[in-house]
Order: C-alpha cells, then structure tokens, then sequence
C-alpha cells in the first residue's frame, strides 16, 4: 500500500475513533483522542502514554473478562510502562546444510542487529519499514524448545524461504541466547516459492514447540494451560484454564476488521491495534519487558498496509454473495460488527471465555480469502471449498450450504477473487 494510501486508511479509521470517543468519552478525557492522519496518531502514542491508555479503554468490548481487567489494572505509567524496553540483537534462525537449524551466529557477527527505532524518522514509509522489520525480526517470545522442534522432520511446521526458517536467534541479557518466535513465525507462509507476508501458518505445530514435541503439558508466559496437542495452525493463549485453541488468525485484511481477536474482544482503530500490539509483546515476555512504543506503532502500520485494496470483483458470484453473505460481509471490507453466537452455530467456547469472551464472534474480513485456510474461530474446516461443501461435517455456519452447483462455483469463483 503506498503512503498516500496509508495517510488515507489513517484519517478514515481515526476519524471513526474520534467520533466513538466523542459520543461516549467522559468530557475531560476528549483531549487525548487520536489525530486525524496516521502518522500523527502513532507518534503522539508514542509520545503521550494517556493516548494508548485512552485508546485501550475505548477498545474494550467486555470490560470485565481476563483480558480486560489485566490491561485495565496494568498499562499505565505505574505499572507495565515502568518495565525495561527490549530491542535486544536477533539474527534470523538458518537452515543448515542437514536440514535443521544452523548455530547462532557468534558474538560480534553482523547478523546480530537491533531494530534501532529511535533512529528512523516519523514518515508513513519509514515507520512501514520498521514495522516489517519488526515482523521478522522483532523476538515475540523467547523459546528455548523451538530448535529441537526445528530439528525435527517437518520443523513443526515452521516455514522456511530463501534459506532461513521463520525464528529468529535473540540476545538477552546476561550472555543468554535463545530461539524466539517472531509474528511472522505464525502470521505469515508460503505459496509456491512465495512468502506471504500477514497469511496465517496454517502447518504451524505450536503445541510441539512449546511442549518439546508434545512430551508435557507445560504452561506459557500468559498463565495458559498447554494440552499435548492443538492441532496444526492453532494456539490457545488464554489463560481461562481451557482447553480452547483458536485458528492462527489472517493478518491481511486487518485493515478491514471492525473487531480484533476471534471473540470480537476489542474495537479496531490504529492505536488500539498498537496497544493490543504492545500488550501482547509485554505478556509473551511474562510481563518482564516491555517493547518500545515505536515499534508497536511501526507493526501496526505495516499490518494495516497488507490489505487487499483492488475493487471488488464484479461477475454472477457477487449478486450470489450478496444474497447469501452479504448481511454479515458488508460493503469493501467484506466485514461487518460482531455477531451473536447463536447467529452462527459454531463452536463457541472462544466466544464463552472467561478470558476474552464477549458473547459474540468478530465478522472476519472476507479480503484475501481466496487462499487462507483454517476456517471458523474452532479452524474445524480447512478452506473455502471445505466451508461450502453441502456434505461437510463441521457444525454451524450454513449459510451458502443450499446452493446449487452453479451458484456455488460462481461464489467460490468470487470470493477466490476477494
């Protein structure tokens, strides 16, 4: 997406902020609503923390789930933005010559490198350069169980393209060297010979990775109960004590999504995706460090920059989407707000969570379908001819299932081309 773009999507979504915040924000806190343009919201984020604090409260859908309640009691000068930046040295995780992960890279090797945020200016580009840097490089999470997970004969899942897999090595303090993932270890994948950046690691084996090939349950940083197997391209990272693995979410079309997280957990705009951003790196880390703002800002606005933005397809499949789909996967964005659970008969124990449950699922984004794979919050079908096969098993969203063969081709022919 170009800068002109950006700036655009920025003043657009951040105007919406500013009208919600306007319409139900307590009078004095008016003044710390988002500016207009992008880069000017991302920067007074960065610059003044009642900004991110503000946006976080605006976010939340169901102030009082786990989610919720912590980043309530805890993103605040006092408390999380009193913990030490982490913008330690990484090096990308290479494939050695037998397959498996190569050495890290000894101290003094160039590979070794920081992010350096202070360092980049404050332009749309700039900061969309960060940010993809930041999406391969940054770690999200140390794991000291990835290279044995790596050594294995499918890596878990962990992809790999020109020569590296989808880690990163990271230099922590103390002389400590450790795998970590990064976003993209599970938001992005390969087509072909093409790495997609923001497409969700349908293959990814979380669970082996964190459980040293499924041997033990063991609990990760947020408090979560890890059960010996997920599922490829699941994770469950709440920690309600359930067993509840949720499909590796498309990052793409997030530009489009009025809701972030599978149970619609928080309202969309670019700050309070920074924040939620932010809190994520702080919890992954055990609430040990904290990332500094700026690259939680420069993440948010590449990922904003992923989004499809060619027209619509036009054709016989959009008059059948529009009968059948439409009431939910509205207008450009394909997307519309929450939904009962109820509404759509799937399983519902995200949408039921203590930890992030609101009662309701987000209408995911319809953009860049064509080729996602692991449909539904529960990731029960594999891909867009799984979810409207009239004879598949999976329970819940029958819409579409009615069609006639011809129909059917003209819709998948149409959401192929989203």
């Amino acid at each position: 997406m170009t800068s002109r773009a950006l700036a655009a999507l920025g003043a657009s979504v951040a105007l919406a902020a500013v009208a919600s915040a306007c319409s139900s924000a307590p009078a004095d806190r008016l003044e710390a609503t988002t500016p207009t343009d992008l880069a000017s919201a991302m920067r007074a984020y960065v610059d003044d923390p009642n900004v991110g604090r503000h946006a976080l409260e605006r976010s939340l859908v169901n102030r009082d789930n786990t989610y919720s309640t912590l980043r309530l009691a805890e993103y605040d000068e006092e408390h999380w933005g009193q913990l030490p930046e982490l913008d330690a040295p990484a090096a990308p995780v290479l494939v050695s010559e037998t397959g498996g992960p190569a050495n890290p890279p000894p101290a003094g090797d160039p590979a070794w490198a920081t992010l350096g945020a202070g360092a980049v200016g404050w332009s749309l580009d700039e900061l969309r350069a960060l940010g993809e840097r930041a999406f391969f490089r940054y770690p999200l999470q140390p794991s000291d169980t990835m290279p044995g997970a790596l050594e294995s004969a499918d890596h878990a899942g962990v992809w790999q393209h020109d020569g590296r897999f989808g880690a990163v090595w990271v230099s922590l303090p103390r002389g400590v060297v450790s795998a970590a993932f990064t976003c993209a270890t599970c938001h992005a994948s390969t087509i072909g010979d093409r790495l997609v950046a923001g497409r969700n690691n349908a293959d990814l084996d979380a669970a082996r990775i964190y459980a040293n090939d499924g041997a033990t349950a063991v609990p990760l940083p947020t408090g979560a109960s890890l059960a010996p197997a997920w599922g490829r391209g699941l994770v469950d990272v709440t920690p309600d004590r359930i067993d509840n693995p949720v499909a590796i979410t498309d990052l793409r079309p997030i530009r489009y999504q009025q809701n972030l997280h599978h149970a619609a957990t928080l309202h969309n705009e670019p700050v309070a995706l920074a924040v939620r951003i932010e809190t994520l790196i702080i919890t992954s880390h055990s609430e040990a460090v904290r990332p500094p703002r700026k690259i939680a800002a420069a993440l948010a606005v590449y990922l904003l920059g992923l989004a499809p933005t060619t027209p619509l397809p036009a054709g016989e499949g959009a008059a059948v989407f529009a009968r059948e789909c439409g009431s939910c996967h509205e207008g450009e964005a394909a997307s519309g707000p929450p939904v009962l659970l109820s509404a759509v008969g799937t399983d519902p124990a995200v949408g039921t969570s203590p930890d992030r449950g609101t009662g309701m699922y987000r209408v995911p984004s319809l953009r860049s379908v064509g080729d996602r794979r692991r449909m539904f919050a529960s990731g029960a079908v594999e891909d867009l001819d799984a979810l409207l096969d009239p004879d598949r098993k999976a329970a819940g969203h029958r819409f579409g299932l009615e069609l006639d063969a011809h129909d059917r081709a003209a819709l998948l022919e149409y959401l192929r081309g989203l």
